[in-house]
């Protein structure tokens, strides 16, 4: 009999790969973001259970231990809240022009690679592993910031811009602030609601 714990991690691991291939070929904007917002809350699901379930034994290229069980749980949770806000920023940007079906189905399939590659690199027990997911990660999220192709967007991916911002603000209709301290978050998030 398989264990929870390796099935819980198998399913981590399996679930954004077969989304991904999945969303790589739908063509519809609004069935691709219900699947990615699905599969991140089915890999979050399969996450929680971590805490539950038992562990698989250490082997040389995996290990579940009570740390990485807690970065596993809180990667999966921004995985899901991030595809359930993206799902309604996707839609304004298709509104308004700015992105296309094709390029759509590149970004769910590689919102859920990302999600894949940083699950690897949180329950990986190979120094070699780590390394090659976190340079996938790496990639992947270059790939994204780039999804636009205009030149302002490959020159955000390639070339960030040097910020001291710690906090990230998102409106209700799709806009975005950031901020430097805690205070100005606060600010601006009463700012973007329209509260005084």
């Amino acid at each position: 009999m398989i264990a929870p714990g390796f099935t819980a991690l198998t399913a981590i691991l399996l679930i954004p790969l077969v989304a991904a291939a999945v969303l790589a070929a739908l063509p519809g904007y609004r069935w691709a973001a219900r699947l990615n917002m699905l599969a991140s809350f089915a890999t979050l699901v399969a996450a929680l259970s971590l805490f539950v379930g038992s562990r698989p034994a250490p082997n040389n290229y995996f290990q579940i231990d009570d740390l990485n069980i807690v970065f596993l749980a809180l990667n999966s949770f921004v995985g899901f809240t991030t595809s359930v806000f993206s799902a309604s920023y996707i839609g304004h940007e298709i509104e308004v022009g700015k992105l296309t079906p094709t390029y759509l189905r590149f970004y769910h399939a590689m919102y859920q690679i990302l999600t894949f590659a940083m699950s690897v690199a949180l329950a990986a027990n190979n120094i070699g592993l780590m390394w090659v997911a976190v340079e996938f990660a790496t990639l992947t999220t270059v790939v994204m910031v780039g999804l636009y192709r205009t030149r302002e967007a490959i020159e955000a991916a390639l070339e960030p811009a040097k910020v001291n911002y710690l906090y990230f603000v998102a409106g209700p209709d799709g806009r975005h602030v950031f901020a430097a301290t805690y205070a100005e978050q606060l600010r601006k998030i009463r700012k973007l609601r329209g509260k005084p």
